[in-house]
């Protein structure tokens, strides 16, 4: 099937139809958000908002350009909203990351300090 085929289906209630569109273009859209983070994590749920936006959007799709070009669009979109984002947020350190920490002993003051620094 087509992509407007797919679309037409999957507007229409077809089962499956998003699902396929999803398989054709994640390798794409992972590509595309992997040029804004390097976290596995943040990978997955940056290309997830991607195909979320386009779900949402999809009754938008007018066919005078291809999907993919449609669908590149919303994930160009996406992945400036996820850079704004986490500058607002700043700099966040993984738990794992924070448990790798050096723990101060209770009895060295400064070490404390040094710590409540970090």
């Amino acid at each position: 099937m087509t992509d407007e085929e797919l679309i037409q289906s999957a507007l229409h209630g077809g089962e499956g139809s998003f699902a396929e569109l999803v398989q054709r273009y994640k390798g794409r859209i992972f590509g595309m958000a992997a040029r804004f983070t390097n976290d596995v994590h943040q990978l997955d749920d940056l290309a997830q908002e991607v195909f979320i936006r386009a779900w949402r959007n999809l009754g938008k799709f007018r066919a005078d350009a291809p999907f993919e070009h449609w669908l590149s669009r919303i994930a160009t979109h996406a992945c400036y909203d996820f850079l704004r984002g986490k500058q607002r947020r700043g700099h966040i350190v993984p738990l794992d990351e924070q448990r790798d920490l050096d723990v101060p002993s209770a009895g060295d003051p400064s070490a404390a300090a040094d710590a409540r620094e970090l």
